[in-house]
């Protein structure tokens, strides 16, 4: 869901006082609502679409846990940063 969430064209939301629709030519885009998807639960998928393979495949597989997998990727991407910043 994060994945198809991050390539797919969003609501602009909008006032009250706007003629036109948020989609394109007449169709209007779905909100989350319309979909039945919380914000709450957009944003725990799309951080699951933004872990790495190894940790994402890890807690599919049952190896580990959602916050052990949080917590993997987040000192991943620590290390990463380190190694970035050493070579600059």
């Amino acid at each position: 869901m994060g994945a198809l969430y991050a390539v797919s064209k969003k609501a602009k939301g909008g006032r009250k006082y706007h003629k036109k629709s948020t989609g394109t030519r007449g169709v209007p885009v779905p909100t989350l609502k319309d979909l039945g998807v919380s914000k709450k639960e957009m944003t725990e998928a799309q951080s699951l679409n933004s872990l790495p393979k190894d940790i994402f495949e890890g807690l599919l597989d049952g190896k580990i846990t959602l916050a052990d997998a949080k917590r993997r990727a987040k000192q991943k991407g620590m290390a990463e940063d380190a190694i970035y910043h050493a070579h600059s």
